[in-house]
């Protein structure tokens, strides 16, 4: 009967050990997730306005080559209207040219 009595008090011991082992690995756990969960927040609180900024400065930027693209296309149909007139005008003086040449003739 001795015997089994020290056998309960050695596991009750160990269990003992084992459940505070436990809380300790737990409670360890935890505090790290809570240091992690305030490190984001910090993170978070000091690249938000910087990541707001800049997806601000990308859409004004993505706005401005939008309108610089409609003033390159103007641009080159403005080019395209003037290079054709340009051939007409070359055409209109190749032409008068030749009566020049044939009416001296």
């Amino acid at each position: 009967m001795h015997y089994i009595k020290k056998i309960l008090d050695t596991l009750s011991l160990i269990i003992s050990e084992l459940i505070n082992k436990t809380k300790y690995f737990i409670n360890k756990i935890h505090n790290k997730i809570l240091f992690f969960k305030k490190k984001q927040k910090i993170i978070r609180n000091t690249y938000d306005p910087i990541l707001k900024e800049k997806l601000n400065t990308k859409d004004e930027l993505f706005s401005k080559l939008n309108e610089l693209r409609k003033i390159d296309n103007s641009i080159n149909k403005e080019l395209s209207e003037l290079q054709n007139e340009n051939n007409n005008f070359q055409k209109k003086i190749e032409i008068l040219s030749d009566l020049i040449i044939s009416n001296r003739s």
